[in-house]
């Protein structure tokens, strides 16, 4: 959905708008997008792509997990600011639920 050569304010528009358009039909997609977002070049984007992990987690129950395995694989990657941040997102579906 977003392209590696849209401007970053695109790229960042387009996330709110997938995170509004999630649902159950298409979270696995969605997730696989936010995964792989997570290795683009821009900290900041990056960072977003791993909040919207989060916030689909909170926003739609039926796919917490899904989301926390996404998280889980995210923190294997040993990139510092992505485990900084799936860290923060997991204490805050832990406090969700």
């Amino acid at each position: 959905f977003c392209k590696y050569n849209d401007p970053i304010y695109v790229k960042m528009e387009k996330l709110e708008a997938l995170i509004k358009l999630a649902n159950e039909d298409n979270i696995d997609q969605l997730l696989l997008e936010f995964k792989e977002y997570s290795t683009e070049i821009d900290v900041d984007f990056v960072r977003k792509s791993v909040r919207a992990i989060g916030r689909c987690a909170v926003s739609i129950a039926e796919s917490a997990q899904k989301c926390i395995n996404v998280l889980l694989d995210l923190i294997e990657t040993r990139v510092n600011y992505v485990v900084q941040e799936a860290v923060i997102v997991i204490k805050d579906i832990f406090r969700k639920y």
